[in-house]
């Protein structure tokens, strides 16, 4: 049974060959995956990768440069935005589980012949990022110029309360799904579109000085070379867009809201009509009148991929799902509405057990009461919503849950808990943000007093640990970055894992030959660092500023230099991040290939750091 089906093969092309492809889902496994049956010429995965990765590269920062050279930015804002060290995007099919029913049983065979998937591709640290993050950025007002689209998932309730009981009579609710957005759009259109919107809304928006030619082009760069990775394999999506670039939400939505603007805003003038992305909810007297509302935007689109699929209630008593609400209208115009949670979404949400701290809990549990609340119409409704969140709560491992929203405590003789106890007295303007590891509550609440009672204009922020599973597992295990250079050199010198290919990496050197210790940190790959410290053991006299070169010029002169290296952490992007793990590994292990200078130096970086934050 087809995995990516006869439809889909029109949106992908496969880069590592000039055969066609086909893709199963094998029966005889429930792991997430598509297979090819043929079996094309095989092309090296790694220099394929690399040769188009490198050519995005060069081509995003020829693209900024050209744009920042016209737009008169300084060099700072140049570097700051060119892509070093990227990978190309990886798609995860996240099975639609939601569309079976739950209380059926299906075999292995059927979930795999009929199971929806939703391909959401990973942006992450690829060569188009910093650009797509630019544009987003820039584009994200014109959302407030699209009347159709919700801010939020509960601003269609207070629309809908505001109209009268005459406006309501004989309507019906109902619900509309766009059949995959992102992956039939049209990419030039949808630019176009962007474009037009923009155009309109220049005075509204911080466009940073850029031109509608330049965020045009910056766009087409984007949107365009929508390649990804599976399975060791690169391909290139022909048609529509990425789920996972920072853009294509704002792309999906105003591609959409043009059609609904030639059609439903001009001809049909809809009484109520309210879309999250791509699902939809309007008012109609009929199932048919709900066709013609759906099929009239449809109709708009040039090349007739907007497919809907419809929810209209078969009576005044049933409740039509929106996002997280059940929505009806009786005979008398009267609108009822309660909280909604799928039957096949998992009763999962912050165990009580969770290494995060209370604040953190006692605000979650408090956002469920308060959301099931709000999309209840009548007491009955309430408490009806309430014992859906008291389910939930209760089988995540909270004692009473409606006691802890009541009273903000998780414990009844424990204090009120504060969710943000060091901003009480202190206006958002006022303070720097703190960010620390949680460690356990009494440690948070002394750290957190201590502020206040010093009046310090710090609010602190903190973040649990990492899970077991990013501990253990790998969420790219068939892509994840390794070395490419054909018989390298640097990976044999690293003791665990043996990949030069991480960066941005904490790392630790040790002469092999009197066992001394060196600390470092780089925003680079392991393999360029790790390198030139090579360089610098072969060749002291031509690295005079090296630690590693003075070591050995020192005590090992006229020897052949035997070293190894450690990666202690990997993917620590930021540089303040980088500077502090360096200087706890430096006190862990107190290396003495440091010298006092480099010491001195990064204690100087961090010392100005927190100056500059105070």
């Amino acid at each position: 049974s087809s995995g990516i089906n006869a439809e889909s093969q029109k949106h992908l092309s496969d880069m590592t060959s000039q055969e066609a492809y086909t893709y199963v889902a094998p029966t005889t496994t429930r792991q997430n995956r598509i297979q090819p049956i043929a079996n094309p010429s095989e092309v090296s995965y790694s220099r394929l990768i690399n040769r188009v990765t490198e050519r995005l590269e060069t081509e995003s920062n020829v693209l900024w440069t050209e744009i920042s050279r016209m737009c008169n930015y300084d060099s700072k804002t140049v570097d700051l935005f060119k892509s070093h060290n990227t990978q190309l995007p990886t798609i995860y099919l996240i099975q639609k589980t939601h569309k079976f029913d739950c209380n059926v049983l299906v075999s292995d065979v059927d979930i795999i012949s009929n199971c929806k998937i939703r391909p959401i591709v990973s942006c992450i640290n690829s060569p188009s990022e910093k650009l797509a993050w630019i544009v987003k950025s820039i584009l994200s007002p014109l959302l407030n110029h699209v009347p159709s689209h919700l801010s939020n998932i509960h601003t269609h309730l207070e629309e809908l309360q505001n109209m009268s009981h005459q406006q309501l009579s004989g309507l019906s609710f109902f619900t509309a799904d766009v059949t995959a957005l992102y992956t039939n759009i049209n990419i030039s259109g949808c630019i176009q579109d962007l474009i037009t919107l923009t155009e309109e809304h220049w005075e509204d928006l911080d466009t940073w000085g850029l031109t509608l030619t330049h965020i045009h082009k910056i766009l087409e760069f984007v949107f365009t070379n929508s390649y990804f990775t599976y399975h060791s394999r690169l391909y290139l999506q022909k048609i529509g867009l990425f789920m996972g670039c920072q853009p294509s939400p704002i792309g999906a939505i105003v591609r959409v809201y043009m059609f609904e603007r030639r059609s439903i805003y001009t001809d049909l003038h809809v009484s109520f009509y309210r879309r999250y992305v791509d699902d939809a909810g309007s008012l109609a007297s009929s199932k048919e009148e709900a066709l013609r509302i759906v099929e009239s935007i449809s109709n708009e689109d040039p090349d007739q991929l907007l497919k809907w699929e419809i929810d209209y209630p078969e009576s005044r008593q049933d409740f039509t799902p929106f996002l997280d609400t059940q929505i009806k209208i009786d005979e008398q115009g009267t609108l009822h509405h309660k909280f909604y949670r799928k039957k096949q979404k998992k009763n999962i949400t912050l165990h009580a057990n969770s290494h995060h701290n209370e604040g953190t809990k006692v605000a979650t549990i408090k956002n469920f009461y308060k959301t099931a609340a709000f999309c209840s119409s009548t007491p009955e409704y309430k408490e009806e919503s309430m014992k859906i969140v008291d389910n939930l709560l209760v089988n995540n491992g909270y004692q009473d849950p409606r006691r802890i929203n009541k009273t903000g405590r998780l414990h009844p003789l424990s204090p009120t808990t504060r969710h943000n106890p060091s901003s009480s007295n202190i206006q958002d303007t006022d303070h720097v943000t703190c960010t620390l590891p949680f460690i356990n509550e009494p440690f948070s609440k002394e750290v957190t007093q201590f502020a206040l009672s010093h009046n310090l204009p710090v609010k602190f922020i903190f973040t649990p640990g990492k899970k077991l599973s990013e501990i253990l597992c790998s969420s790219r295990p068939h892509d994840k970055p390794h070395c490419t250079i054909p018989n390298c050199i640097i990976c044999p010198l690293i003791t665990t894992n043996h990949d030069c290919k991480p960066k941005c990496v904490i790392y630790k050197v040790t002469c092999k030959l009197c066992q001394e210790l060196y600390i470092g940190e780089t925003s680079r790959t392991a393999h360029d660092r790790f390198s030139e410290h090579r360089r610098a053991v072969n060749r002291p006299l031509t690295y005079p500023d090296n630690a590693l070169a003075a070591h050995y010029s020192e005590f090992h002169d006229n020897i052949e230099p035997d070293i190894s290296f450690d990666i202690l952490e990997i993917n620590l992007y930021s540089t303040i991040k980088r500077k502090v793990t360096e200087a706890y590994y430096i006190n862990l292990f107190k290396p003495s290939i440091n010298n006092k200078e480099e010491c001195e130096k990064l204690k100087g970086f961090l010392l100005q750091h927190i100056q500059r934050q105070i």
